[in-house]
């Protein structure tokens, strides 16, 4: 799916310079918008000069007179008389439909060839029949941004803002299939800049043309384009993610293949750190698979097993035994055997065929893998995990600074301010706040700040409301206006009496039009209510212009948790850093560095205990499920090894499914600390469904057997591991049925552009699994050396995979910072290393796992004779001999407990690896004390360190960045909800997204409570908190 590498570097000479895409008369091709345009009621002429890059790319422009008709219907309180704008520049705008095929997904490549050829793949193919016969590709109205008011953008963009679709139901504009794969590449993948410079210089000249400077504008630039390059570049190669829709610059997507590492970070810090993890890992496995080879051949030789004939090719060179015999056991009694009720097979009382006296006989595993060696080989191999796990831990911290100095994010100019007063509302007061009092700072600027309050039960009625109204409009497709609640009244009541006795009933259970509409009435009179209650303050977020302002800040203001508690106003030394509160005494700021704007949880900043003890109760009933998922696989395992490998991997997808569900019903302020939570779960369920569960469900006398035994099991899962679940994730079934199957069949650009959004995954999944493979290799290579070799291909394998799906088939994650690879370093790697150590001493003292032990007492003359034993279904091929004579040299067996009697190789080797094993349990506990004890610490006494060095790059030079937009994420909608006033932003390119479809004050839910006030005449209170507020001000 991805180009050749050779010919990357062609591409990157040929994208050096945006061309003008000539003319063309063809139904593919978009226009240059055109210079100027007026607006009146009598005619609109389109413009793309007001709408954001991505929206003008898939607006295209082209007049279309019939629009005038629509115009006083559609936009009933907008007066368009006087409304005009004019374009300072011609800005030469990128043509997304003419993309290099070169450059484009096979995915798409497939689509745009059967979509002009095949009507069965795209039904939207022919365009209806029409009485003024235009098509659906000829021309395209677009609308005047600035000549819509507030109340009217929802109507607005019902018409308007589907490039070469349709106005609306009824007439014969049709949404492209084209234009959804365009937004699938341009604005839900990942790109890259094709060259940095043309960005710089971009930016550049945009704030020269603020200052009006425009003498020695290329000098400059030129000089200033090499410096800022040479600050932020790292590594062998320097790429620079793209906005969504940027189509001013040559921009094509990540390669899976060639992207380096230390470009990772574009996607975010924790993104890189896993990549670096997946990496660093499959490395120590393929070192500690080497250092097994002599285990790996001993196993295989004829010294263990006589060559391991007739076993599995991939079970060679594990403990697997390919020799069994039988062996008489005088004192065993079958009726009381435990290896009735486990392994029947392995146990017989057979009568002679002359005397007919009956003998009871067992099956000994005739294979001793339990040398001094051989065991000491494998505690090197804990030794060398342990050795790498400090290396990868340090390697992981020099990748976090490495990313951090890469990309200049929000979070290197942010702090939060955690126990603001609850009336400092106003962003200019914690502007001035900082701007008077911290003058020392080098480049003291508050260029943004978030003001964010505790009105969850607002948004919540909002966001519902939202949905609600979506629900109604389709439902209802012929209704001018789904707000009006008089004519909604009329219907519901028109199809309520319209009802049979079955269509009541149904009703009851799955509501309908009338039932929505009531809920409606309950939802505007609550977000009424609660539009006019006063919400405290929960969180300030403070973005400064400089790193070295942001981290003077929390130089002087970090002091510890009990001290912010105590409000301990002498543990800041300077008063003026103290905030002053009215009749009250002046107050000790908790303040840190922020998180990525992405990561904030803006409906849960307000926490309160009862939140934890719902974090800890879902965990807990996450424990009752890993019982009952052992207790499946236990049945499946008892039937077929295959099916419980299968059951295993089944459970190991569909898990993270259930781990999110139940955990809607926790609360996090920030999405890292999700994900700490999710990671927790899944990983916990993984380690056990695929590494323990085995072990214990297995028979123990059938650990090392070659068939339907532990062995054979974790070879399966590896399979499975290595070749199924990555060949799911590739093939991404159900996005790749919602984008060639659903797409094509939607009615609106909306609808099919949302099902090119693509598949939501979580890092803290992508973790487990790599820790899940990890762990699962090192649990099982005292008996399966291969192991190691088999984890470092299913990494290796997923490292590659994790790229595709990040680059190719997954949405955005949000850009999160190491809280997951840091939680993984200081328990995952600890909690390992223990159970890997106490597993390696129980497989030595347990060999040969067979419960019988070896006696020197002869078998008394009375049982002496010729006995055959019946076949066993399972080890025959493996048996030595199923003829067994007792005479005068024969000894009898005994059942043993484990480790009851050992051979003298063996207990030596038990006996040292036990000592070891306490060091190494009481080294990892000490590290684990000590970790818990610097974090109970850190509540007593204050401790600040930058990460990384400062870049001495202004937050306004930098053009990805992004601020503190209170947003709330719905299911129903492809972009968030605005949770806050936005006019004062709207024009500042702050946000993290831009949606090509409708204009930012769509989404701003404030606009719905301010509408449902004015029906009742009553004007939004501004002196009181509400809704969140944010203000940004430019740098003078």
């Amino acid at each position: 799916v991805e180009e050749d590498t050779d010919r990357e570097e062609e591409e990157e000479e040929e994208f050096q310079t945006p061309k003008q895409a000539p003319p063309s008369n063809s139904k593919h091709s978009l226009e240059i918008a055109p210079s100027s345009v007026t607006a009146t009621t009598d005619q609109i002429t389109p413009s793309s000069s007001n709408l954001s890059p991505a929206a003008s790319m898939l607006l295209g422009a082209s007049h279309h007179s019939d629009l005038s008709s629509s115009l006083p219907q559609l936009f009933p309180s907008t007066n368009l008389n006087n409304a005009s704008s004019t374009r300072s520049d011609q800005t030469i705008t990128i043509d997304f439909l003419k993309d290099d095929p070169k450059t484009m997904t096979y995915s798409r490549r497939i689509a745009l060839w059967l979509m002009d050829r095949y009507y069965w793949y795209n039904p939207k193919m022919k365009p209806p029949l029409s009485n003024n016969n235009s098509k659906p590709y000829e021309s395209v109205p677009t609308y005047n941004q600035s000549a819509i008011g507030n109340n009217d953008v929802e109507e607005a963009v019902e018409i308007a803002i589907v490039s070469k679709g349709s106005l609306s139901r009824d007439d014969n504009y049709n949404p492209v299939l084209e234009q959804a794969w365009v937004y699938w590449e341009h604005i839900t993948l990942a790109r890259r800049l094709v060259d940095i410079n043309q960005a710089l210089i971009r930016e550049g000249k945009k704030a020269m043309e603020k200052k009006n400077k425009k003498k020695g504008f290329k000098a400059e630039m030129k000089g200033k384009a090499e410096e800022v390059k040479g600050k932020l570049s790292q590594g062998n190669r320097k790429l620079a993610v793209a906005k969504p829709g940027e189509d001013e610059i040559k921009t094509k997507l990540y390669s899976p293949i060639t992207t380096p590492l230390n470009q990772m970070g574009d996607f975010g810090l924790g993104v890189g750190l896993y990549f670096g993890t997946l990496r660093a890992f499959t490395v120590l496995l393929i070192i500690a698979g080497l250092m097994n080879i002599p285990n790996i051949i001993f196993f295989s030789g004829e010294q263990y097993s006589r060559g391991q004939e007739g076993i599995n090719w991939m079970l060679k060179g594990s403990a697997a035994c390919s020799r069994y015999e039988w062996v008489p056991c005088i004192d065993c009694v079958y009726e009381t055997s435990q290896l009735v009720s486990k392994e029947s097979y392995r146990i017989q009382n057979v009568k002679d065929a002359v005397s007919g006296r009956e003998m009871t006989f067992v099956l000994k595993t005739m294979c001793d893998g339990a040398l001094f060696r051989v065991g000491m080989v494998n505690f090197g191999t804990v030794l060398l995990v342990i050795v790498g796990m400090i290396v990868i831990a340090m390697y992981l911290n020099k990748k976090h600074v490495d990313f951090d100095l890469d990309e200049q994010t929000a979070s290197d100019y942010s702090i939060t301010i955690r126990n603001p007063p609850k009336d400092a509302s106003d962003p200019n007061e914690w502007k001035d706040f900082f701007e008077k009092n911290f003058p020392d700072a080098e480049g003291m600027h508050v260029a943004s700040c978030t003001v964010a309050v505790d009105n969850d039960d607002l948004l919540d009625c909002l966001v519902q409301r939202r949905q609600l109204l979506k629900h109604l409009k389709q439902a209802l497709p012929d209704i001018k206006n789904v707000k009006d609640v008089r004519e909604l009244e009329a219907i519901a009541a028109k199809i309520k009496d319209g009802r049979n006795c079955f269509q009541r009933q149904w009703a009851k259970l799955c509501g309908g039009v009338p039932a929505k509409y009531e809920y409606l009435l309950q939802l505007n009179a609550k977000i009424k209510k609660l539009s006019q209650v006063d919400s405290p303050v929960t969180r300030v977020f403070v973005m400064f212009e400089t790193e070295k302002a942001q981290r003077y800040v929390l130089e002087k203001l970090t002091v510890s948790r009990y001290d912010v508690k105590m409000n301990k106003v002498t543990s800041i030394a300077d008063p003026k850093h103290l905030f002053p509160r009215d009749g009250l005494d002046d107050l000790v700021l908790d303040v840190c560095e922020s998180g990525e704007p992405s990561t904030i949880r803006w409906k849960e900043l307000n926490l309160t205990m009862r939140d934890l003890y719902v974090k800890l109760i879902v965990t807990l009933f996450v424990f009752g499920i890993i019982a009952l998922v052992a207790f499946i696989i236990k049945l499946l395992n008892d039937k077929n090894s295959s099916w419980a490998a299968m059951g295993i991997t089944i459970g190991n997808i569909v898990f993270p499914l259930v781990a999110k569900i139940i955990s809607k019903f926790e609360r996090h302020s920030r999405e890292e600390e999700y994900q700490v939570w999710l990671y927790f779960k899944i990983a916990v369920f993984r380690w056990v469904n695929t590494a323990l569960v085995i072990a214990i469900i297995v028979p123990f006398s059938a650990t090392i057997i070659p068939i339907d035994g532990v062995l054979p099991t974790v070879y399966k899962i590896f399979f499975a591991e290595i070749i199924t679940s990555n060949l799911i994730q590739l093939l991404d079934p159900v996005e790749n049925i919602k984008r060639h199957y659903l797409a094509p069949r939607q009615d609106t650009q909306e609808k099919m552009n949302n099902c090119f959004l693509g598949a939501t995954v979580f890092l803290a999944e992508r973790y487990t699994n790599l820790t899940k493979i990890v762990f699962l290799a090192l649990l099982y290579c005292p008996i399966y050396p291969s192991v190691l070799f088999m984890g470092a291909i299913a990494l290796w394998i997923n490292y590659f995979t994790d790229r595709f799906g990040l680059m190719r088939t997954w949405r955005r994650m949000p850009k999160i910072g190491e809280s997951i690879s840091r939680y993984t370093k200081l328990y995952v790697f600890p909690v390992m290393v223990i159970i890997m150590t106490f597993f390696a001493v129980w497989v030595w003292k347990s060999y040969r796992f067979d419960y019988v032990c070896d006696t020197a007492n002869k078998v008394p003359s009375e049982y002496y004779g010729n006995y055959t034993l019946n076949e066993t279904d399972i080890l025959d091929d493996f048996i030595m001999d199923r003829r067994v004579t007792i005479g005068d040299n024969s000894v009898y067996s005994v059942f043993c407990a484990t480790g009851e009697t050992m051979t003298e190789s063996q207990n030596k080797l038990v006996t040292t690896y036990e000592n070891a094993s306490y060091t190494i349990y009481a080294i990892v506990g000490f590290v684990i004390l000590m970790t818990s004890i610097f974090i109970l610490r850190s509540y007593f006494v204050a401790s600040y360190e930058p990460n990384g060095k400062e870049q001495g790059i202004p937050l306004s030079e930098v053009e990805s960045m992004t601020a503190y937009i209170p947003q709330i994420s719905c299911a129903s909608s492809p972009y968030p909800y605005l949770a806050c006033n936005i006019d004062d932003i709207e024009e500042s390119d702050k946000f993290e997204w831009e949606d090509p479809l409708r204009p930012y004050e769509y989404y701003d839910i404030t606009k719905d409570a301010e509408e449902l006030l004015d029906e009742d005449g009553i004007p939004m209170d501004e002196s009181k908190r509400i809704f969140s507020k944010i203000i940004y001000w430019e740098k003078r």
